[in-house]
């Protein structure tokens, strides 16, 4: 992804948000202040979170005079800057460019991260597998909430939970697997519903 597209998307996100400075509230729920590549966004994102946060009102008027004051019209080319923004705003496209203004963050991210661990790797004193257990935490953050993964013992233990209360509510809402012992170890089947059972794949070693 070239700067040039990286920063298109970060002066539609901005000029979104100048034309109607209360959708930075669909904007927040993707980006931050550091997720701009132009540090002059990034600031005037900031400004206007810390009105929210003070409870100043989010007018053009106050988003402005705030601006200003922090001589952040300065930071992102001036006041003729600003009156562009302005007059290109796409206020109804502001989460779309938000989520884009993410991903490209998320790939400039991504690939520090890997130059690091590039650099890392060609050092002879580095522990291999510490290093890719960093790589796998990483790509767990990477997908952020949704990518958080359960240990198999936790998974067994809510599962079991799950049937103890379907017995407890006098509920018989199960559904048989066919195997006797199995079926005996979860009170009759498996609950109402439908259960998804995953790992990440793994490679075993012969003996």
């Amino acid at each position: 992804m070239s700067i040039d597209e990286t920063l298109r998307d970060e002066e539609a996100l901005m000029g979104g948000i100048l034309c109607k400075p209360e959708a930075i509230y669909q904007a927040d729920e993707h980006v931050d202040s550091k997720s701009f590549l132009s540090s002059g966004f990034g600031l005037v994102f900031q400004s206007i979170q810390v009105m929210l946060q003070t409870g100043t009102p989010i007018t053009r008027a106050n988003v402005a005079i705030e601006l200003t004051r922090i001589q952040a019209v300065e930071a992102i080319g001036g006041v003729k800057r600003l009156v562009e923004l302005l007059d290109s705003g796409l206020p109804h496209h502001v989460q779309y460019y938000a989520e884009q203004v993410a991903k490209h963050c998320r790939r400039r991210r991504l690939r520090a991260f890997i130059d690091d661990i590039k650099a890392r790797a060609e050092d002879p004193t580095c522990d291999p597998l510490e290093v890719a257990s960093e790589m796998g935490q990483a790509i767990g953050m990477m997908g952020g909430e949704d990518a958080a993964q359960k240990q198999i013992g936790q998974v067994v233990i809510e599962f079991l939970e799950q049937c103890e209360k379907t017995k407890a509510a006098g509920k018989e809402s199960v559904m048989p697997t066919g195997l006797g012992p199995l079926d005996t170890a979860l009170d009759g089947g498996l609950p109402a519903g439908m259960v998804t059972v995953g790992a990440r794949p793994s490679i075993v070693t012969g003996k």
